[in-house]
């Protein structure tokens, strides 16, 4: 007779399971698409992805193809992507070297500064839609600000990367590492636009 009184709280308790389940894997990070070199794959994978980098693109004018190598070499898609923390005598330090966060890798000033040019008060990092909107938004603004033509990859990643100010200033000269990783997005660029025209979006269904 004890299990028949013990059923209904194992009934609670497998309720409570089933809650912090659900909780656990809707706060959990969602994983990179499995193969983020073939953009058809990503969005393949991600039909939503599709649907809000083309939203952004229709907004702001800049290609779903270079949004998205932006994003690629950035975060590698990492939700919730954050430059590693330095060490001190070995031991890991606190802080971090920037507030660069999320997909877009965006810095607090610089987001904030989209909210407020933006009014999309409710932006979050972690958001693909928003961070999409951000990398198109930023780029649009470089083409504005710097005279950047809309598809030359490597410059945007420059100004992307150093801030307006910095690419302005030519603060990329000197360095040769980010000179060369900036001519990967531009590869990653041309292969994400030559990929999307072969796997028109109505056709593959997303």
């Amino acid at each position: 007779m004890a299990s028949q009184a013990e059923d209904p709280r194992r009934r609670v308790l497998g309720r409570w399971a089933a809650v912090a389940t659900l909780w656990l894997t809707a706060c959990a990070s969602l994983p990179p698409p499995k193969n983020a070199d073939d953009l058809c794959a990503v969005f393949a994978e991600r039909a939503s992805w599709y649907q809000a980098a083309r939203r952004a693109e229709q907004r702001w004018g800049t290609a779903l193809w270079l949004q998205m190598a932006v994003m690629r070499h950035e975060s590698s898609y990492v939700q919730d992507a954050a430059p590693p923390r330095g060490s001190v005598l070995g031991l890991p330090w606190r802080s971090r070297p920037s507030t660069a966060y999320g997909y877009a890798q965006a810095t607090d000033g610089t987001w904030q500064w989209y909210i407020d040019q933006t009014g999309n008060r409710g932006a979050d990092r972690e958001e693909f839609a928003d961070a999409a909107d951000f990398i198109a938004w930023y780029l649009a603004q470089s083409r504005q600000i710097l005279g950047l033509a809309a598809d030359d990859a490597y410059n945007h990643y420059l100004a992307y990367h150093e801030g307006h100010a910095g690419y302005r200033s030519g603060s990329y000269r000197g360095k040769g590492w980010l000179k060369r990783y900036a001519r990967r997005v531009e590869q990653t660029a041309a292969r994400y636009a030559r990929q999307l025209s072969r796997c028109h979006p109505p056709a593959a269904g997303f």
